[in-house]
């Protein structure tokens, strides 16, 4: 099968321009847009996990007699499963920043 010639130009293109870049075109950039979608994915989950260690705080801080327990239990466990999606997180900006050499450390 052969490909369609403009996307064979336009990967000529990009290979030419990653070379330009001092970027080896074996290891090109090709995954940046999906490492882009990770982190960007990996951020919702651990800001909605941060929503739910919030809510399940507020639910603690009110706990009626007898209910202190399982809703401590529960901000537990909702502060672990955020410190777990943090760290996923923190691993996908990571392994983009590993695919942006060109990216300033500081901003």
């Amino acid at each position: 099968m052969t490909a369609h010639p403009a996307l064979t130009n336009y990967v000529l293109m990009r290979a030419s321009h990653r070379q330009t870049r001092g970027i080896d075109v074996g290891t090109a950039a090709w995954p940046i847009p999906a490492l882009v979608d990770n982190a960007l994915a990996m951020y919702v989950e651990w800001r909605e996990a941060t929503d739910t260690v919030a809510d399940t705080y507020g639910r603690w801080c009110i706990a009626p007699a007898g209910e202190e327990a399982p809703r401590f239990a529960a901000y537990m466990a909702a502060l672990d499963q955020e410190q777990t999606a943090a760290g996923m997180y923190a691993g996908s900006i990571k392994e983009l920043e590993r695919w942006l050499p060109d990216t300033p450390t500081h901003i």
